[in-house]
């Protein structure tokens, strides 16, 4: 398992991203066909942008394999471009990529040992740092691309990775070059065959009568253009003599029964010249019984006639001509003997021409009168019109041998001249075979450089393969870190086991003998019989395979696949068979580079597509676990997987955030648990880094989710990262073994950085909503307090201005009280006038208290004995009529730390308050409670009447300075309530239903921490 970089994100993300886009772009020119030159120019600017290397080149190996020649590169001088060499040597670093087919990467150029020799090199520049990678293999090796920086620079493994796909690419475009060259070798041998001027080569398609080829020797034989046959399709048929016409076309009507014809007849040419050509057409009919196309071969056989002809007009010339005719000659009177022999005929019969000449035919030849040639023979003499006949024996006791017969009708008799097609017929199928190669290779090729779908490739191969070597199946099969794997077959075979049964198999390649023998030597190989090869494996289902023919595909070196051909007949393929398999392994190969390439361009693009409707979705106000949701959804576009799922850390525990693929994912979703319980996704979170795990039924520390399908195979695991701090994790599983690829692994990682991003956002949120929070409470507290500190003013005001008529008064009734005795009249009244100014007096100091400091004595008080005599104080001033006290203290309650006056304030304002709303009701009642809180070690205080109520708008305001319901009510007392109670480190919240009464709670520390202290 490799750990990845988290040097993902930021600028080696993009730099990442920016690398695998230039990779695809350039992928596409070399599919385009742009010039080589071209395309490595443009490969070291893409280079150059993307490693940010202020040099780098691609330099091409010469022909003599001694020197690279610098053909493209940025930062070069100009004259150095097509003209600077360097030589091939392992002791540069240039020179080892070639040599071992390896890219290197060299921090420092000078302190590196292996090499003594430098890169090369601009004027007036030294490099410090380089990084090279191989074009081509150590087989076919076609230069080196490297980049250069002259400080030093730390290349990493992505910019090596990255190199090396671009020297692909540029490896690609060396093959496509010397592919076309010797396609234009083949192309021109092909022609100069199929123009070969003693013969004219045509077919026609006679469904739409279009000429679809025909050979240039037409205008040597016919006397027009090639064009004019293009153009005109029946110039075949009008170019016949006019006296030779009837026949011919009557012969030509037998092609629309299926029938083979050779004829001969004369042509009139353009020009007006006459010759006789010998016509061989072969119709080929359609499924439906009707002429689809055909194929003729046209010989000038001008020169034969005007021999005949010449032994005709005269019997000397006649006799020399007629032995010296290379083909062979007899004649055979009208009373049926041999008159005539020529020294070819000789040369074919054991018996000798002296011992024919004079014989009767029957006699000489027993047999002969049921015989096709004889009838030929006879059909000549009676008719006066030439025939022409196979056959295998023309002489008696002659050689047996296939012979090609004309019989010619003479005024002595008949003229027979054979020729022996043996020869000739061999030419005629190898130029057959090598037609349909042409015609094959051709469509194949058409195909990769039309058609992108790579089965669609792979089937047009396979089904062009069946052409020129027929096979009851054929299977392409694909290498994937040892495992060979049929992907694409065809079966022509009905009668034996369902070939398509190989489709699912895998072949571990070191242990099939025959496999790993075609990846050792990279040649094909021919299994004539299954049964008496010990290195075929024939366990079912391909027990039916009696023989088979099999080719390398070969990419960049490397063996990457098979092309198989299967028999039930064992002896049916031939080496010269497997030979020309292999042509078909390497476009096989072509299409395989071209489809990888496109689907990487192709995977870019969707997963481009994808990550952007990811962004999307991260920016909506979606919440985190349904934005989780969205981004596993998204993954299944560009990653096929059963099921996938996205926990999320708090609190040092998972929480399975997001599922996709669950039958059942209510049951799932929220669910908590440790890392510790699954031991391999805490292995991930550890190491911080991506995790392939093929096969995860191989690990004994694999742990499988609940509720799935089927049990888990391929696994990637992502841990959620951001700032050094691990958010979350993403888990995706196949139900099938080795699934998942390194691409997969990166796309993978693509989506986690995008979960990452919404955990991050998500808690960011919640921190911004704390902030808030906190900014608003502290809002409120400046605003109370800024209204206490103005209410402190107008108190401070207000009690200077009564305090000393109050003073006056309690003087004077205290004189009063010392003038006048107990029993006076009058003395009740002074009493009662002095309680009343002093009560007065207390509330004017009350008042003062607002505008100056007041210390904070804290010390250890019983809240319980702090309530009783506050309760006792308003309970003296309440009148008799008015709400009744209940008191449910706690015996319990520890002591506590606090400013006893100041507390007692609190309670005396809450109660007066209680006693205010509850009024003259007969059934009011003020309840006060206190109780010790065991699961925060928290004093409860609470102070409740069932009075009227307060709404819930007025609610929210209660505390706020000047705010009061009252009708002469200041405003003042719940907002000094609320100022004491947090200067002891506790809350006051109120709880309140119309209708229902009021509830005021109070929270105080035991341990005495009152907050910021200090005095009020």
């Amino acid at each position: 398992m490799k750990k990845l970089s988290n040097r993902t994100t930021g600028s080696l993300y993009d730099r990442f991203r920016a690398g695998h886009k230039a990779v695809a772009d350039l992928g596409r020119l070399e599919l385009q066909g742009v010039d080589l030159i071209d395309l490595m120019r443009r490969a070291v600017e893409m280079v150059a942008n993307i490693l940010n290397a202020p040099f780098c080149e691609a330099l091409e190996l010469l022909p003599d394999d001694r020197y690279l020649l610098l053909q493209a590169g940025i930062g070069w001088d100009k004259e150095m471009i097509g003209t600077a060499r360097i030589d091939v040597t392992e002791t540069s670093q240039i020179g080892h990529s070639l040599l071992f087919d390896e890219p290197v990467i060299t921090f420092d150029l000078e302190g590196e040992g292996r090499f003594t020799e430098t890169v090369l090199s601009p004027k007036n520049a030294r490099m410090a740092s380089s990084i090279t990678a191989p074009i081509g293999n150590r087989s076919n090796p076609f230069g080196v691309l490297g980049a250069h920086a002259v400080e030093h620079y730390a290349f990493i493994y992505e910019d090596l990775s990255f190199l090396q796909s671009v020297a692909n690419i540029l490896a690609a475009g060396f093959e496509r070059q010397r592919s076309s060259e010797a396609l234009k070798v083949v192309t021109w041998r092909m022609r100069n065959v199929l123009d070969n001027p003693d013969r004219v080569f045509f077919s026609v398609d006679m469904v739409s009568n279009t000429m679809l080829h025909v050979s240039l020797a037409c205008e040597d034989l016919y006397g027009v253009p090639q064009q004019t046959f293009f153009r005109n399709s029946k110039l075949w048929r009008e170019a016949v003599y006019p006296d030779d016409r009837a026949m011919h076309e009557a012969q030509v009507a037998q092609l629309y029964m299926g029938k083979a014809l050779s004829l001969q007849h004369r042509i009139l040419r353009s020009d007006g010249d006459i010759r006789w050509v010998q016509s061989k057409i072969e119709p080929t009919l359609g499924a439906d019984g009707k002429l689809k196309r055909l194929d003729a071969v046209v010989s000038d056989i001008t020169k034969r006639i005007q021999v005949e002809q010449a032994l005709r007009s005269s019997e000397q010339d006649y006799q020399q001509l007629f032995d010296n005719i290379n083909e062979v000659c007899f004649i055979i009177d009208r009373e049926w003997r041999y008159k005539h022999l020529n020294r070819a005929a000789s040369k074919i019969t054991r018996i000798g021409v002296d011992s024919l000449v004079g014989q009767y035919v029957a006699i000489a030849f027993p047999g002969i009168e049921d015989t096709e040639q004889y009838q030929a023979y006879k059909q000549a003499m009676e008719t006066g019109q030439p025939q022409q006949f196979t056959s295998s024996h023309i002489l008696p006791g002659g050689t047996p041998d296939i012979f090609e017969v004309f019989v010619y009708p003479i005024p002595t008799g008949i003229l027979c001249v054979a020729q022996d097609t043996a020869d000739r017929d061999r030419a005629e199928a190898a130029e057959r075979e090598r037609r349909a190669l042409a015609e094959v290779l051709r469509d194949t090729a058409e195909a990769l450089n039309s058609i992108l779908d790579f089965e669609e490739v792979l089937d047009r191969i396979l089904a062009n393969i069946r052409r020129v070597v027929p096979s009851e199946a054929a299977y392409v099969l694909l290498i994937e870190e040892g495992i060979a794997r049929v992907v694409r077959s065809r079966e022509y075979v009905l009668d034996q086991r369902a070939a398509s049964d190989l489709l699912p198999l895998r072949f571990q390649v070191v242990e099939v003998p025959f496999m790993r023998r075609i990846a050792e030597t990279s040649q094909p190989l021919v299994i004539s019989n299954t049964d008496e090869e010990p290195d075929w494996a024939g366990d079912a289902p391909i027990a039916w395979i009696r023989s088979c023919a099999c080719a390398p595909i070969q990419s960049e070196g490397k063996v990457i696949g098979f092309i198989l051909l299967a028999s039930v007949a064992s002896g049916f393929f031939d080496i010269a068979q497997a030979d020309r398999l292999k042509i078909f392994a390497d476009q096989a190969a072509v299409a395989i580079k071209n489809s990888r390439l496109y689907e990487n361009e192709r995977r870019e693009r969707i997963l481009a597509q994808t990550l952007r409707k990811t962004a999307e979705a991260l920016a909506s106000s979606a919440s985190l676990d349904e934005k989780l949701g969205l981004i596993i959804v998204h993954l299944g576009e560009v990653i096929r997987y059963d099921w996938a799922a996205v926990f999320a850390i708090e609190a040092e525990q998972l929480r399975l955030a997001a599922l996709n693929g669950f039958p059942d994912p209510n049951n799932l979703l929220g669910r908590i648990s440790h890392a510790s319980s699954m031991p391999i996704v805490r292995e991930a979170i550890i190491m911080e880094g991506p995790l392939l795990i093929p096969d995860v039924r191989e690990d004994a520390q694999w742990v499988e989710l609940p509720g799935l399908s089927s049990p888990t195979h391929a696994w990637i695991g992502i841990p959620l990262i951001a700032k050094d701090d691990v958010l979350g994790f993403l888990s995706i599983g196949s139900y099938h073994r080795d699934a998942y690829g390194t691409n997969d692994l990166e796309v993978a990682v693509a989506f986690g950085n995008q979960a990452t991003l919404a955990i991050e956002k998500a808690s960011m949120m919640v921190q911004l909503q704390s902030s808030l929070s906190d900014l608003h409470e502290a809002k409120v507290h400046l605003e109370r307090t800024a209204r206490l500190s103005a209410a402190g003013e107008v108190a401070a005001g207000v009690a200077h201005q009564i305090n000393n008529p109050l003073t006056a008064v309690i003087a004077q009734t205290h004189l009063l009280q010392k003038k006048l005795s107990a029993d006076h009249p009058g003395y009740k009244s002074v009493v009662v006038i002095q309680d009343a100014a002093l009560r007065a007096a207390n509330v004017v100091q009350r008042l003062l208290n607002l505008s100056r400091t007041q210390a904070y004595e804290m010390q250890s008080i019983d809240v319980n004995l702090s309530l009783k005599n506050s309760i006792s104080l308003v309970n003296a001033q309440s009148e008799l009529d008015v709400a009744r006290f209940v008191s449910e203290l706690a015996d319990d309650l520890p002591p506590i730390q606090a400013s006893q006056p100041h507390l007692e304030d609190a309670w005396i304002n809450l109660l007066i308050n209680a006693r205010d709303a509850v009024g003259r009701m007969k059934d009011g009642s003020i309840k006060v409670s206190s109780k010790l809180l065991p699961q925060n070690g928290m004093i409860e205080i609470r102070i409740q009447d069932n009075g009227p109520g307060i709404s819930q708008e007025n609610l929210e305001r209660l505390f706020n300075p000047f705010f009061t319901t009252k009708l002469h009510g200041t405003g003042l007392g719940l907002s000094i309530c609320h100022e004491i109670i947090t200067r002891h480190g506790g809350t006051i919240e109120a709880e309140s239903k119309v209708g229902e009464g009021t509830t005021f709670v109070v929270i105080l520390p035991v341990d005495g921490d009152w907050g910021i202290g200090g005095s009020v």
